[in-house]
């Protein structure tokens, strides 16, 4: 797999200084990096899921419309 590098821009009022613009550096890459790693955690554990499956692709179809129709009817799509 190749790196991917992502910038984000926070303005900061120039009167907090430069060490209030570290420590917002600091907190943002460390909230960044558990979100990374917690999403590469699901990640994984669902390819684990999917390597073991012995469902077929046309009730994988079915599962998944199922499971959108669901989510739907629950936030009031449908």
């Amino acid at each position: 797999m190749g790196e991917v590098e992502v910038v984000i821009k926070v303005k900061i009022p120039e009167g907090l200084g430069k060490d209030f613009e570290e420590i917002v550096r600091r907190m943002i890459a460390v909230e960044v990096t558990k979100k990374i790693e917690e999403r590469i955690r699901e990640a994984e554990r669902l390819m684990e899921i999917f390597q073991k499956s012995q469902m077929s692709e046309e009730d994988g179809r079915k599962l998944a419309e199922e499971l959108a129709e669901a989510i739907a009817r629950r936030h009031g799509v449908l």
